[in-house]
């Protein structure tokens, strides 16, 4: 310490050096908690600013997601359906196509309608067709 050479000209000798307590004169007890408070409020502001921007930027991303799925999805059942319509009339053509006679195109429709169902195919038919199949 500088302060220990300067006093060793005088003849004084410092050994050791304890502080027991150290008390802020009351004027600045009150400016330095508001400052202490001020200070945790702006990291708190800081803190609290960072984690919105990464909820908004978290949830935009999410929303984003879950629109491009349900686009996905829309899609896969519109071509489903349409691939379903597609071999709903294919049936009702080769059915017809092979015997013009009412009953026996019955029978046929019947008759494509039950393969299809035991096949792995995926096929979305019609009200109507299956009321033509058992109704009629």
């Amino acid at each position: 310490m500088d302060n220990t050479r300067s006093m060793e000209g005088f003849g004084i000798k410092i050994n050791t050096l304890d502080i027991k307590g150290l008390d802020l004169p009351e004027e600045n007890k009150g400016s330095v908690y508001q400052r202490m408070i001020a200070e945790r409020k702006a990291i708190t502001a800081k803190y609290t600013a960072s984690g919105d921007k990464t909820l908004s930027v978290t949830q935009a991303q999410v929303e984003a997601e879950s629109r491009q799925i349900i686009s996905e999805a829309n899609k896969n059942v519109s071509e489903i359906k349409a691939d379903g319509a597609k071999q709903y009339y294919k049936i009702l053509r080769d059915a017809y196509h092979a015997s013009p006679d009412k009953e026996d195109f019955l029978v046929r429709c019947r008759g494509h309608f039950f393969n299809m169902i035991h096949s792995s195919n995926k096929v979305l038919l019609q009200v109507e067709f299956f009321l033509l199949l058992f109704y009629l």
